[in-house]
C-alpha cells in the first residue's frame, strides 16, 4: 500500500520527495529540476478534457453573462443594452469562466484521489481576486497567491472533510484610489491631436496599422493625421462591504460549477466595473477624443483601455459605428481560442485577416486605402480582405 503524502499549493522553497506532491509547477521556483512525480498531473491537458471543459464554457457563457448584466443595470441604476456592458467587460468573462473551470475540475480530481492525506496551503493574506482592469486577469491566473486562494475556496466549496493547513504570509497590498499619472508623451500628443482634429472626425486608435497607412488613410477621409493615446483609468480601492452586498447565493441543482461561477462573479469582477465604475465615466467624458465621432477604429483597446471602452460603449449607445481589426489571437489557426470574443461580439464591423465567420475566403489583396476607409460607414457586414 503506497504511503499518502502532503499536497502543497502555494510558493514553497523546497519540497520533501518522499511525502510531498506539489498541485502545479507555480508552487517551485526549482521545477525545472523537479521530475514529473513532483507535481500532482490533474490531466487537464488532454484532448478530451478540454472539449469537456468547452462544452461546460458553452452552457454557462449566456446564462451567467445576461445575469451579470442584470444585476450591473441594478447596482448602478442603468437601462443599458447587453452590447455596452460587453463593451465594458471586454473578454474579462471569457477568462473568468475557463479559469473557474479549470481549477474546479483540478480540485474535483484532488478529493476523488487517495494519493493525499492532508493539504498545506501558502499564500499573502491580503491577496484579493479582483483586479483594477478587466485584463488584469490575466496576470492573476498566473499570480501564485492568487491561485492558492481560489484553490482554497474550492476546496472549501466542496464541504469535504479534509486535513488543510494554512500558512499565512502578511504582507499587505497597497491599493489606495489614485489615477494613474499620464506620460508627457501622452499629454502632449493627445494635446496636439485634439487641437488638430474635428469633432466628427473617425477615430483610429492602436489600429496596428503602419504610421504610413495610417496618416494616408486620415488624408483620404479629408481629416488631418493625428495619433492619439490611450490614457489611464481611475484606481480605487476595493470595497468589501458593497461586494458582499451585492453579491447573490445561487444554487444550481447537480451543477456545483455553475452555483460557484454564479455566487462568486462579485468577488471577483474587476474594480473599475464595480467600485470604481462612476469615477471612470465621469473621467471617460473629459477624455480629448472626437466628441461626435461616426466611426471608431482600434485593433488593441477594446481589451484593455478601461476608459476607451467606457467612451466607446457611450458613443454606441447613439449612432457612432464601431470597428474592430484584427492584429492577433490565432482566430480561426487553432481550435481552441475564446469561443466568446468580445471584439467579434461587439462591433458593427470586425475586419479580418482573410477569414470569414461562415465561409473561409482568402484573398492576398490589401485594399484598406484604396476601397475600405471611404466607404466603411455604410458597411454593416464583416469585411474580407
Amino acid at each position: 500500500m503506497k504511503k499518502k503524502k502532503i499536497l502543497k499549493v502555494g510558493k514553497f522553497k523546497t519540497i520533501d520527495k518522499s511525502s510531498e506532491i506539489f498541485i502545479a509547477e507555480w508552487c517551485s521556483d526549482d521545477y525545472l529540476n523537479l521530475s514529473g512525480d513532483n507535481f500532482f498531473d490533474d490531466k487537464s491537458y488532454l484532448k478530451k478534457k478540454i472539449l469537456v471543459s468547452q462544452k461546460k464554457f458553452l452552457m454557462y457563457y449566456d446564462d451567467l453573462e445576461d445575469f451579470l448584466i442584470n444585476r450591473l443595470n441594478y447596482i448602478h441604476k442603468k437601462k443599458y443594452p447587453k452590447k455596452y456592458w460587453r463593451i465594458l467587460l471586454g473578454n474579462w468573462l471569457n477568462w473568468y469562466i475557463k479559469i473557474i473551470i479549470n481549477r474546479f475540475y483540478t480540485v474535483n480530481k484532488v478529493l476523488n484521489s487517495d494519493k493525499f492525506n492532508s493539504i498545506e496551503f501558502s499564500f499573502k493574506k491580503e491577496t484579493q481576486f479582483c483586479s483594477q482592469g478587466t485584463s488584469d486577469i490575466n496576470l492573476l491566473c498566473d499570480d501564485p497567491n492568487w491561485n492558492t486562494k481560489l484553490y482554497l475556496n474550492l476546496f472549501k466549496f466542496f464541504k469535504k472533510k479534509q486535513n488543510i493547513k494554512i500558512n499565512y504570509i502578511n504582507e499587505s497590498n497597497k491599493n489606495q484610489n489614485s489615477i494613474t499619472e499620464k506620460k508627457f508623451s501622452t499629454k502632449v500628443i493627445n494635446f496636439l491631436s485634439k487641437k488638430l482634429s474635428r469633432e466628427k472626425d473617425v477615430f483610429f486608435i492602436e489600429t496596428y496599422l503602419s504610421k504610413s497607412i495610417l496618416f494616408k488613410s486620415q488624408l483620404r477621409l479629408f481629416q488631418f493625421p493625428v495619433f492619439w493615446r490611450r490614457e489611464p483609468f481611475f484606481i480605487k480601492k476595493r470595497n468589501l462591504r458593497l461586494r458582499n452586498r451585492v453579491k447573490t447565493q445561487v444554487f444550481f441543482k447537480g451543477d456545483p460549477l455553475k452555483t460557484f461561477l454564479f455566487s462568486r462573479v462579485f468577488d471577483f469582477i474587476p474594480i473599475c466595473i464595480l467600485e470604481g465604475y462612476k469615477e471612470n465615466v465621469k473621467k471617460s467624458k473629459k477624455l480629448p477624443y472626437p466628441k461626435k465621432t461616426k466611426l471608431i477604429i482600434t485593433a488593441s483597446n477594446f481589451n484593455s483601455d478601461e476608459l476607451f471602452k467606457i467612451w466607446t460603449a457611450e458613443k454606441i449607445l447613439g449612432s457612432t459605428k464601431y470597428l474592430i481589426m484584427q492584429h492577433g489571437a490565432g482566430y480561426e489557426n487553432f481550435r481552441f481560442h475564446l469561443e466568446k470574443p468580445c471584439e467579434i461580439l461587439t462591433p458593427d464591423i470586425y475586419l479580418t485577416w482573410g477569414w470569414g465567420l461562415e465561409k473561409q475566403e482568402y484573398t492576398n489583396q490589401n485594399v484598406f486605402i484604396k476601397f475600405f476607409v471611404t466607404r466603411i460607414l455604410k458597411k454593416k457586414t464583416t469585411i474580407i480582405y
